[in-house]
């Protein structure tokens, strides 16, 4: 017996070893190399957030603070509603980083927000710039700053943030900062700073490692706490003739003064200063914000100087008034060429060889040719600068030309002679064209005669040629307008058949479905067991996924036909969106997913359009979002993209975090029959049809549609479309309520959801903030909503603050946001209770039996429901027969059944029946038929019996002929109770006749 208790705690013993557990420290993470990151160890750790910039991928976790602080990077994707200073729970996985190892595959779980982490004070560059310790963890650090330079991104080159270099002890450190403004930066020159940021390493490609940068998230993280005035007078000063001379080779690396008038500006040559004769190219690290004609001292240190320009960076300018700009100099070019007047101003005249653009500049090339001179000297060349990529000026070689620019020579170390010269033109009217090149000079006569003795035997040729294939183009003209006269008459009566097969086929397949469904809903409304219940639910889900295959089918039909209409009514937009989200909700809680939606505020509640195909579209959009996403979120957003007197524009959005789509495969589902993944062994289903028809319907509604995916990262469907505005209902916006929730994307959600039904919401994230709303105002909320998870947090105090308040004078109104479940909470009073996911339909719904102040919608009609009428029923299928005789009958009604068409007339003589539901196609006499007889018999009556159209036939054009035939209302099979129902009680209405 003991060798056993000892085989069994050895086997213990060695399953526990062999399961690998979770690493919880990032100290841990970060002693492994890449090779053993790469194995991909478990990972389950709390942490602090202390940096989420989604827009450069960067997630970075710290755990402890100051000089025990260890952090690590996040690979993404990640959780993009993140915060810096919320403290979270991570499960994923070691991974190798550029570097070093990083937690990929990660997922969140918040645990709540603890602020930043206290960070490690740094007093000298070193500690930082010498150790890898310190990566991706806080550090606060005090320094003055030396050099700032602005850093851009995007394709449009647009300054998004500064660099400052930092004098920190014995060294130097540079931060990323988000300031845009460069006045901003520009300030900080002097000054010393404060800052706090989390240390990013960065490393060459064989892992050498490059610079250490201090990454400062926000302005809130940066401040001044003191500044080193400048002493103007104790600065060297240099003019600028000392500058040009010696090319911004300054003694020593401190800060000097020169003075300067500014004569341009641009993109190419930040600054070009003019004193005393001599001009001064200047290119500054950030904009000095000068005005071209005035006076400026400028104090400033060298950063770079190359051949022509000097780089500079500024600590500051004085403005010393207006400035004289120089004139320039009339010269003539042999003395230019000889080396003379180098740096100065000056104006020549030239014939042009060749222009040209070269990266920012245009390059003219220039030769001597000067009015008196008969030989021509050496070429040499004038620069442009191309601001924004303008095109170079339209000048011909030839071209006798006027420049006014800058003389620049670049001289060699063995002649007294430039080796090249340049004119550095400031702006395109530095260059005027004194005459435009002869081109009939350059011609000979007898060349002349030979090209035009060449063009005029190639004319001839031509001309013949051309009739020729004129005669051959023009019979098989008249053969192909034979052939495609053919071929459209074979096409049109292609289409026909189409046409009649899709009709045949939509009554055939409606006739039965119609039974199916109607009696399984019948079936459902019995008592049955459990088993029986799922089998019956089964058969309606089936039987409806079939007729919406069905459905995409004709819709497609009337697509290709031209046939596809729409209906124009009036109907409210946020009542139109809850049913959809209601009945898509089930699937998604069956998969896990969040499904929500957002209307913005702005958006008009009533609109005039085909609800029913919007409807299709959203169905369409969100169905295959929660299809092809197996984890995350599902969101649908409603906004306003543009507004007219009467119409507007509205945005739909559809994201979701599901597979994504593969960029070649974008342009191709929106094609019918097409789908992403079409082989065989695809994972999700579907015809193909569904986005086809709704970029049509899209189209049909004015507006388009379009899709923003990328693998592994999910979609985003957006379409726009055009409505009509019905403003004969308004709301009034009075009631405030206080929302308690501490998940902060759910509060948001409730508070605009009820900011779209009118009410005035106050925000508390925690049952403290709730019950401090409550004790400075608690006036003011007649209604509060709040969460089981708040009311029951810190031993029940907001609950039993509201028990105070409801027992008093106050007496405010609760509605409880929790899981499906019992709606009692203790002694609190409980008005309503919405089941999560919350829906708007249903909240409002809670809201309005709360018995709490809430807005009213004017404008609003309510119908009232139809019993105990005679019905004639004409109908030939023996199933539809009984499933109609049962849905009426249950609502009160007496119905009498004609098999068809000649039973329904002879039905009609000597009874007086409220309403007929007539089948079209009937054997003996069809429902056309009848109805005409049954009109002709009433005219001479003189009485009106309301006749509904109740087919199968469901092509364009169907409802049309039936009403043209007399009948009042039309309803295509399958029918469903409730619809039949709503239209009796319609036509019982004693208002104007329907033609529904």
């Amino acid at each position: 017996m003991l060798v056993w208790r000892v085989s069994l705690c050895l086997l213990a013993a060695l399953c526990c070893a062999g399961a690998e557990r979770p690493i919880r420290s990032i100290e841990q993470i970060n002693k492994l190399d890449n090779v053993e990151a790469a194995k991909a160890y478990p990972v389950r750790l709390e942490a602090v957030v202390v940096r989420m910039a989604p827009a450069v991928n960067q997630l970075v976790l710290q755990q402890g603070s100051g000089s025990h602080a260890f952090g690590i990077y996040v690979s993404p994707p990640y959780d993009l509603s993140l915060t810096s200073g919320e403290r979270v729970e991570v499960e994923g996985v070691t991974a190798a980083g550029g570097y070093a190892p990083v937690v990929a595959n990660a997922r969140f779980r918040r645990v709540g927000r603890v602020g930043l982490p206290g960070a490690l004070k740094v007093s000298d560059a070193a500690v930082i710039n010498e150790s890898d310790r310190y990566d991706n963890t806080c550090v606060e650090t005090e320094g003055m700053v030396e050099s700032v330079l602005p850093l851009a991104e995007g394709t449009d080159a647009s300054v998004t943030h500064h660099r400052l270099w930092i004098r920190i002890g014995r060294g130097i450190i540079t931060a990323n900062t988000p300031i845009r403004s460069a006045d901003v930066a520009l300030s900080l020159m002097r000054s010393r700073v404060w800052l706090r940021g989390v240390v990013m390493l960065a490393r060459m490609p064989r892992n050498q490692r490059q610079q250490a940068d201090i990454v400062v998230e926000s302005m809130a993280h940066i401040r001044v706490i003191g500044r080193d005035p400048l002493d103007w007078e104790r600065l060297p000063f240099n003019d600028a003739a000392t500058m040009f001379r010696v090319r911004g080779r300054i003694p020593g690396n401190g800060l000097f003064r020169t003075q300067g008038t500014i004569i341009h500006t641009s993109s190419d040559i930040d600054y070009v200063l003019s004193e005393g004769g001599n001009l001064m190219p200047l290119r500054l690290l950030a904009p000095l914000g000068v005005k071209v004609g005035r006076r400026y001292e400028i104090a400033a240190k060298v950063a770079r100087d190359d051949a022509a320009i000097i780089h500079l960076d500024v600590a500051g300018a004085r403005d010393l008034g207006p400035g004289i700009l120089p004139d320039p100099l009339p010269v003539a070019n042999d003395s230019v060429l000889l080396g003379y007047h180098d740096g100065a101003l000056v104006r020549l005249q030239a014939k042009v060889v060749d222009v040209r653009a070269e990266g920012r500049a245009c390059i003219l090339t220039l030769n001597d040719a000067p009015a008196g001179h008969g030989d021509e000297q050496g070429p040499f060349r004038a620069r442009l600068p191309r601001e924004n990529g303008a095109p170079c000026p339209s000048i011909r070689p030839g071209a006798l030309v006027e420049l006014t620019g800058e003389v620049r020579h670049e001289r060699s170390a063995l002649s007294y002679y430039p080796a090249s010269t340049q004119i550095a033109l400031l702006k395109p009217s530095d260059i005027r064209v004194v005459r435009a090149p002869s081109w009939l000079a350059a011609l000979r006569v007898d060349r002349i005669i030979e090209v035009g003795l060449a063009l005029g035997l190639a004319f001839v040729l031509w001309i013949a040629a051309l009739r020729h294939r004129v005669k051959v183009q023009t019979a098989e003209l008249r053969l192909r307008q034979q052939a495609l006269l053919a071929a459209k008459d074979a096409a049109e009566a292609a289409s026909r058949a189409k046409s009649e097969f899709l009709a045949n086929m939509s009554h055939e397949i409606r006739t039965p479905m119609n039974g199916v469904l109607g009696m399984t809903e019948l079936l459902l409304d019995t008592p049955l067991s459990r088993e029986q219940a799922d089998y019956a639910g089964l058969v309606k889900v089936s039987a409806e996924s079939l007729l919406t295959v069905i459905d995409d089918i004709l819709d497609f039909s009337k697509v290709e036909a031209g046939k596809l209409a729409l209906d124009r009514a009036p109907f409210g937009l946020r009542r139109t969106l809850a049913p959809i989200l209601k009945t898509l909700s089930m699937r998604a809680e069956q998969k896990g997913l969040e499904l929500s939606s957002a209307v913005a505020p702005d958006v008009p509640e009533f609109l005039l359009s085909d609800e029913g195909r919007l409807r299709q579209i959203l169905f369409n959009l969100l169905g295959n979002a929660l299809k092809f996403t197996e984890r995350g979120q599902v969101d649908l957003k409603v906004a306003v993209e543009s507004r007219a007197e009467d119409s507007v524009t509205l945005r739909f959005t559809v994201h979701d975090t599901g597979i994504g789509i593969l960029p070649d495969k974008l342009n191709l589902i929106f094609d019918a029959f097409s789908q992403a993944d079409g082989s065989t062994a695809r994972r999700f289903g579907g015809t193909g049809l569904g986005l086809a028809i709704s970029k049509r319907l899209v189209g049909m509604m004015g507006g388009r549609i379009w899709v923003e995916s990328r693998p592994g990262a999910g979609s985003s469907f957006h379409f726009t479309a055009s409505f009509g505005v019905d403003s004969t209902a308004a709301v009034e916006r009075e009631v405030e309520v206080l929302v308690a929730d501490d998940q902060t994307l759910h509060l948001r959600t409730v508070a605009r959801m009820l900011r779209n039904q009118g009410y005035l919401p106050s925000l508390a994230a925690s049952s403290e903030a709730a019950i401090a709303c409550l004790e400075s105002g608690g006036s003011r909320f007649p209604l509060v909503v709040a969460t089981r998870e708040l009311l029951e947090a810190n031993g029940r105090a907001l609950a039993r603050k509201l028990e105070v308040l409801q027992a008093g004078s106050r007496r405010p109104k609760v509605v409880l946001l929790a899981s499906p479940g019992g709606a009692e909470f203790g002694g609190l009073l409980i008005a309503e209770s919405v089941a999560r996911p919350v829906m708007e339909a249903e909240l409002a719904t809670a809201l309005a039996h709360s018995g709490s102040p809430a807005p009213v919608a004017r404008g609003a009609s309510s119908g009232r429901n139809a019993a105990g009428l005679e019905v004639l029923l004409a109908e030939d299928n023996v199933v539809n027969q009984r499933l109609v005789v049962r849905i009426l009958e249950k609502s009160g009604h007496r119905v009498t059944v004609a098999s068809n068409g000649a039973e329904a007339v002879a039905a009609m003589n000597g009874s007086n029946f409220d309403v007929v539901l007539m089948d079209v196609q009937m054997p003996e006499m069809d429902g056309f038929e009848a109805t005409a007889a049954i009109r002709k018999h009433e005219n001479v009556a003189g009485r009106h019996t309301p006749v509904v159209a109740m087919t199968a036939h469901a092509m364009q054009g169907d409802r049309e002929k039936c009403l043209e035939a007399g009948m009042d209302a039309y309803l295509s099979k399958p029918v469903k109770a409730s619809d039949l129902q709503a239209l009796l009680a319609q036509l019982h209405d004693p208002g104007p006749a329907v033609r529904a």
